[in-house]
């Protein structure tokens, strides 16, 4: 991960938390309960982002800046604008590991709610980021998709690796988690065939017509297969030149995991830290020279990929574990937690 950009990082989260806007300032809009944004939390985030788009009725100049550069933006309404304008997709797993123990994320410390799995845990997730999105989005429709299965899976390898859903309530979110429905996690991991998914279907218009967007993976696990997951991202990078300048922020990737598997870990951790600077076989270490470790004490060395050990020169793809959602676990106590941190981090981390 660059140090230079996660200090601008986390400058920028710090001054988009203080910086008073006409409306209420950030700090106030960021605040949920659990991860969940109240009705009139969201629709003060709606009134600011109007009272923004106010603002800069006939200078489209500077609002087409903002979309581009959300650095550039300097009220609290116009970084609310900035998000506002990008297609937010939620991507979840329902592979057969979800069913997993899980402690509950909304409740601090290791706790187990009986009958808590990782994919309760991905269902709050959901719900936590859906408020966010139809806080910031005019239609209120978030496009989800889940995926298990794929070509690999010889007892799912008929159903379709993605199926795609919009969901424009909290009850349509429930539905879809809703076991008694039919919906209930099974299957292996195709997250390069669900991402492949998603590109053809929504992000390739998108990005051939400059418009940015976020997409938040929720997941427990490593994939079937790791190395396609890594070539998908480089050719995204290089089919749509995500490296130059003023393109470096369209596509972001957020990785939200539940669960504490530590190939998941690894595997995320490489994602996030190791594809910037190439997959080389070197050691991942920190800001300050140490190496990272699993939970379980291990080095996270980078695989060699032919091809992949330049690196894609552009940092789109963060990865949390859910607790930042809810203010618990690592992230107890701390107040720049929720579905906007992550929306953010994804950008800039």
């Amino acid at each position: 991960m660059n140090i230079y950009r996660r200090g601008l990082a986390l400058t920028f989260f710090a001054c988009l938390l203080t910086h008073l806007a006409l409306g209420k300032p950030i700090r106030e809009l960021a605040k949920t309960d659990k991860g969940r944004i109240s009705q009139t939390k969201q629709q003060e985030i709606r009134e600011s982002v109007e009272e923004a788009e106010v603002e800069l009725q006939g200078d489209q100049v500077r609002f087409s800046e903002i979309v581009a550069d959300p650095y550039s933006a300097v009220t609290d309404g116009e970084k609310l604008l900035a998000l506002s304008q990008r297609e937010m997709f939620l991507l979840i797993d329902q592979s057969d590991s979800m069913n997993s123990v899980d402690p509950n994320p909304t409740i601090a410390g290791n706790h187990y709610t009986p009958g808590w799995t990782r994919w309760k845990s991905a269902h709050i997730a959901a719900q936590s980021l859906f408020e966010l999105a139809i806080s910031l989005d005019k239609d209120g429709i978030l496009d989800l998709s889940f995926f298990r299965g794929g070509k690999e899976d010889r007892h799912h390898a008929h159903l379709p690796a993605c199926e795609e859903f919009e969901a424009k309530s909290i009850l349509d979110i429930d539905q879809h988690f809703d076991p008694h429905r039919g919906r209930r996690p099974g299957g292996l991991t195709p997250l390069a065939e669900a991402l492949t998914y998603v590109y053809r279907s929504k992000l390739a218009d998108l990005l051939h017509k400059s418009e940015p967007f976020t997409v938040f993976i929720l997941t427990d696990g490593a994939p079937n297969v790791e190395e396609p997951v890594y070539r998908f991202f480089q050719k995204l990078v290089h089919d749509h030149r995500l490296d130059q300048p003023g393109r470096e922020t369209l596509a972001a990737f957020s990785f939200i995991r539940s669960g504490d598997d530590e190939r998941a870990i690894r595997f995320l951790t490489i994602l996030d830290d190791g594809m910037k600077s190439g997959l080389d076989g070197s050691i991942i270490v920190d800001a300050q020279g140490r190496p990272v470790l699993t939970p379980g004490g291990a080095k996270i060395r980078k695989p060699r990929i032919a091809g992949l050990e330049k690196g894609l020169g552009v940092d789109i793809i963060d990865s949390k574990e859910d607790n930042i959602l809810f203010g618990t676990g690592l992230y107890a106590g701390q107040e720049n937690v929720g579905p906007l941190r992550v929306m953010y981090d994804a950008m800039f981390d």
